[in-house]
Parts: C-alpha cells; structure tokens; sequence
C-alpha cells in the first residue's frame, strides 16, 4: 500500500511534537492503523467532492476530500 510509506515517521513527528505521545504509543498505533488498513473486512468511507471549476480549468476531474 502505497500510504503505508512514511506513515509510522509523519505519524511520529506529529503525535510526539505536538500531543506528547511517546515514542512507543506511536509505534503501537501506527501497527494497529496498519493493520486495520490491511484488514478487508474493514470498509472505510470518504466523502469526495469534484470541484466543477478547477477540473474545467485543469481539463481533468480533481477530487477534493473534505
């Protein structure tokens, strides 16, 4: 999975900067994000939005998630 790359770091940078996790919590929530992200039985939901002007502009649909 291509979003698995950098996320134990960007999670790590993030939690312990700015929530005072500590290093450990954040290697066992990023396993278990991980895990769950690999799980099939697990189906996310995302909102999706086309922007109607920038896709006419850009001649291409670009979605934007809110």
């Amino acid at each position: 999975m291509q979003a698995e790359t950098g996320f134990e770091a960007g999670a790590m940078a993030l939690l312990t900067r700015f929530h005072g996790w500590s290093a450990d919590e954040v290697r066992i929530f990023t396993a278990r994000t991980l895990k769950d992200a690999r799980d099939r039985n697990i189906h996310p939901l995302f909102h999706l939005y086309v922007d109607p002007v920038h896709a006419i502009s850009l001649g291409a649909c670009e979605l934007t998630s809110f």
